[in-house]
């Protein structure tokens, strides 16, 4: 290889590495610890495995009331994409409101059950209260009968009392649009037939 071409390539990293992801990088996605000091492990919370596949199991059956127990009342919630649930919420409840009040009414009872992925990647425990926990819809269909075959990947922030704090959920929107904007769309005309 030629020696400009060698250049342009280090060049091209460079530029890459150094000025475009960082500028294009979102600021609320780095994790910061609660505490104005690392030597500060005492109000650094901490957060197990255990303890957060307890939490989010609680979506499976599904609890909603006893998973939201362990939600602070000002949580920063953002559901990324650009779908009619994508948003950010900084209450519990307008984000229940926003989304699982919709929801609600587009599936069949018990609502979206969503179950942690087995294995080790199924929940990841990082510093600083955050976990990463992958999670994927079980037998939920809308009211018409299609299957809501949903994924989701949900990093979350636990405050120095075990709460969640800070939630981002990325999702596939064309299943939200597809499946839950269908049955929407089919109980909008069914409302005004």
């Amino acid at each position: 290889m030629e020696l400009h071409r060698v250049g342009f390539w280090v060049w091209l990293v460079f530029v890459r590495i150094f000025l475009i992801i960082p500028a294009i990088a979102p600021t609320d996605c780095l994790a910061t610890p609660l505490s104005t000091s690392l030597d500060n492990t005492a109000a650094t919370p901490k957060v197990t495995r255990a303890q957060v596949r307890s939490i989010v199991g609680l979506l499976y059956q599904p609890a909603y009331d006893e998973f939201f127990s362990h939600v602070r009342d000002d949580v920063k919630w953002t559901v990324t994409g650009k779908s009619f649930l994508s948003g950010i919420w900084t209450t519990k409840a307008s984000y229940r409101a926003a989304t699982f009040g919709k929801t609600g009414t587009l599936v069949k009872p018990p609502g979206i059950r969503a179950k942690i992925t087995p294995g080790e990647e199924g929940i990841i425990v990082g510093h600083h209260g955050w976990a990463t926990v992958d999670l994927v819809s079980v037998d939920t269909y809308t009211n018409s009968g299609v299957l809501y075959d949903q994924a989701y990947a949900w990093h979350m922030r636990f405050d120095e009392n075990g709460l969640i704090a800070e939630v981002k959920v990325w999702l596939d929107t064309e299943t939200i649009e597809k499946v839950l904007g269908g049955e929407a769309a089919l109980q909008n005309n069914t409302r005004s037939t």
